[in-house]
């Protein structure tokens, strides 16, 4: 399958269609919070959809406040949703990763319905909050506390579903951070009818897990390839490399982790997440490395997994508030790795290897899903997390890559095989089977020097009388016709005596 430019340009048209899709669903006009208000009056939820509480919300730090004192207390500050209350200056001072506070948004509804059936959706914040619902309890994860010792950090997404007859909603959050270094809401809170909400979630946790089961299936079927054939050493790394991805997909996002294992420790959750996180890069640069042995040094190579290879036994040997530090290392090494890929992919593609192009292709394609994901993390954009179907896309095309090669390999041995034989029925015309068998040999590729074997044998030697004065009368073309004409009746004779 040869990637030509005009199929490569089909697949980027392809392809950038479905992320403008993505990306204009995730920039679509939508309505914001502003001073701790959003206004939905206006809003049709069956026709636009679930909404994204994003915005200004008030924030009050170092409180756990209800609706009344929040009416009362006039020391709010704005905080962007999503976001982190890091280095946020509240009346002059910075504010701290590390913390607790409360955050508020009044929600007015459109007054057509005298009860609305709504469902919300919450993703992990930062790292344990409780929610509430015109002053009900209506979700939490973790233990918030206003100390450290007291404090449960969680992660994991909710999906809760309530009714109401009135049009306005106050939504109080409640978060406490004494574990990570970045503090504060990281998702938005998704609000819509149950039935939209409902879908929601069954939709994201289909995409999760039909990815996920598909990554273990590639991931098992290259370490058998490997198992079966040692010298493999691409379906080797190929395979470590989906392992990784596997750990990053089922740690992250809906935290499949979290949902098979309700009672799992955070600290697991996060070591799967920092772990694989830690790894993607060097892992990911040691398989193409192998691909192209000639082409890559090992010495840099070996620079990235070393350094990959020691945050994540750090990340192994520490607890969830040392290793979340070296967060900001790792992208600076994702930053090399990655112009450092570019070098080395050009360099392969004017060398003009076997598959360059389409490594090129797909290999950069995933590095624009995983820069997307990591600004978007960082809050430097707001887009939605594409970083799973480019993952979807990258590994099914190594895959077909790696089973292309296997087939070239095959074909190379089935013709490699056929001409074995071929030599053999050759080597056969001037090494009779039978000889061999006297020497207990079955090819002639197991006969060495000094080979021998005693047997009782009967020789027959046989002249032609008149050969040479024959030879000066005929030319070269008789003679080897006339000869044999004579061995074809002399090797029956012998045949039919069971000799040769």
């Amino acid at each position: 399958m040869k990637f030509s430019i005009k199929k490569i340009l089909f697949f980027s048209i392809l392809i950038f269609a479905i992320l403008h899709c993505q990306v204009s669903t995730a920039f679509k006009e939508n309505a914001k919070a502003e001073k701790g208000i959003m206004n939905l009056t206006f809003l049709n939820f069956e026709r636009k959809g679930p909404i994204v509480l994003s915005g200004d919300w008030l924030f009050f730090k170092n409180a756990f406040l209800n609706q009344n004192q929040i009416n009362e207390n006039k020391e709010g500050i704005l905080l962007e949703v999503p976001g982190i209350w890091n280095d946020q200056v509240d009346f002059q001072t910075k504010l701290k990763g590390y913390g607790y506070g409360t955050y508020y948004l009044k929600l007015q509804l459109p007054p057509d319905k005298k009860k609305w059936k709504l469902g919300l959706r919450m993703k992990e914040q930062a790292t344990a909050y409780e929610l509430f619902i015109n002053g009900g309890l209506a979700t939490s994860r973790g233990k918030i506390s206003s100390s450290s010792e007291k404090a449960l950090p969680q992660y994991g997404t909710r999906t809760i579903f309530f009714e109401t007859e009135e049009s306005r909603l106050d939504i109080i959050l409640h978060v406490s951070n004494f574990h990570h270094r970045n503090g504060g809401m990281w998702s938005a809170p998704i609000l819509g009818l149950q039935d939209q909400i409902l879908f929601l979630q069954y939709e994201r946790n289909f995409i999760e897990f039909i990815l996920g089961g598909s990554i273990l299936i590639i991931t098992i079927y290259h370490f058998m390839l490997f198992f079966f054939r040692r010298n493999d050493k691409p379906s080797l790394y190929f395979a470590i490399f989906c392992m990784v991805t596997l750990m990053r997909v089922i740690s992250t996002g809906e935290i499949m982790l979290a949902q098979m294992l309700p009672n799992i420790p955070l600290e697991v959750v996060t070591k799967f997440e920092y772990i694989s996180f830690f790894l993607l890069g060097s892992t990911f640069f040691k398989y193409h490395s192998e691909l192209f042995l000639e082409d890559i040094p090992k010495k840099v190579v070996n620079f990235f997994l070393i350094i990959g290879l020691s945050l994540s036994l750090l990340t192994l040997f520490s607890n969830f508030k040392v290793y979340n530090h070296f967060t900001n290392l790792n992208y600076i090494c994702l930053i090399v790795l990655i112009f450092t890929s570019y070098y080395f992919h050009m360099k392969i593609i004017l060398l003009k290897r076997q598959d360059s192009f389409m490594m090129f292709f797909f290999t950069h394609l995933l590095l624009f899903f995983v820069v997307n994901d990591i600004l978007n993390t960082l809050r430097i954009i707001h887009t939605s997390d594409l970083l799973p179907i480019g993952v979807f896309i990258y590994l099914l095309a190594q895959s077909i890559l790696i089973s292309r090669r296997l087939s070239k390999a095959f074909r190379d041995i089935e013709v490699l095989s056929e001409s074995m034989n071929e030599l053999n029925q050759v080597y056969s015309k001037f090494v009779p089977k039978q000889f061999l068998k006297l020497l207990d040999k079955e090819s002639i590729l197991e006969v060495g020097i000094g080979d021998f074997a005693e047997k009782e044998i009967t020789v027959l030697f046989s002249g032609i009388r008149g050969f040479i004065p024959l030879t000066e009368k005929l030319g070269s073309k008789e003679i080897i016709v006339f000869l044999n004409k004579y061995y074809f009746g002399v090797i029956e004779i012998i045949k039919n005596n069971n000799g040769f």
